[in-house]
């Protein structure tokens, strides 16, 4: 699962009312993540505050009402994605000479 995964996830689950169907598009992404994924959102969940956890469901679910918070996700995933690109690149490079 990617985090490209979550935030369209996150996306869909924001654009709905039903719970139903909140429920089944998490249920398809954890169906397709990896199990130590799985384990990684459990852990995360156990170990954060009472308000940590309301943030945290509130984000999964759709419900947290903060319009800048998908653009800044989506811009600190996509320059990530650049630097893991521009990283391979530049070994790409320096093996071919």
């Amino acid at each position: 699962m990617t985090l490209l995964d979550a935030v369209e996830a996150s996306r869909r689950v924001a654009a709905t009312r039903s719970r139903l169907e909140k429920v089944a598009v998490l249920a398809d992404v954890l169906r397709r993540a990896a199990p130590d994924e799985v384990a990684t959102v459990a852990s995360l969940f156990a170990r954060a505050t009472e308000p940590e956890r309301d943030f945290l469901a509130r984000l999964v679910l759709g419900e947290l009402r903060q319009g800048a918070l998908e653009g800044v996700m989506l811009t600190r995933a996509w320059r990530t994605h650049r630097s893991a690109l521009t990283s391979r690149r530049r070994d790409a490079t320096q093996r071919a000479r």
